[in-house]
């Protein structure tokens, strides 16, 4: 289980984020995925979004590197373009899969 949470990041913005986070594996099919910067109350995650909601996982866990692989292979062969975070998370890209430990 994994909390989010309204952090106020500055005057303006109020962004919800991961306050914990979960080592169980997520096996449901990914919509998108977002890596979460630890800043304020915020804690270093990656979510996984799938039809059943939000989830915040611990990067550090060996799974998460396979999951976001296969998702972004599975992005590459939809036609559909790849949701876009309105949030100051990052989205995964392969830069990023090497630094996510």
């Amino acid at each position: 289980m994994c909390f989010w949470f309204l952090a106020h990041l500055d005057a303006e913005k109020v962004s919800p984020c991961c306050v914990s986070i979960s080592r169980s594996r997520v096996v449901e099919p990914l919509k998108s995925v977002r890596l979460q910067e630890s800043r304020h109350l915020c804690l270093k995650a990656v979510i996984f979004e799938t039809e059943k909601g939000r989830f915040c996982i611990d990067p550090r866990q060996p799974w998460v590197r396979e999951k976001i692989e296969e998702f972004r292979r599975q992005q590459k062969t939809t036609v559909s373009p790849t949701s876009v975070s309105p949030h100051n998370d990052l989205e995964i890209t392969s830069a990023h899969i090497g630094k996510i430990h």
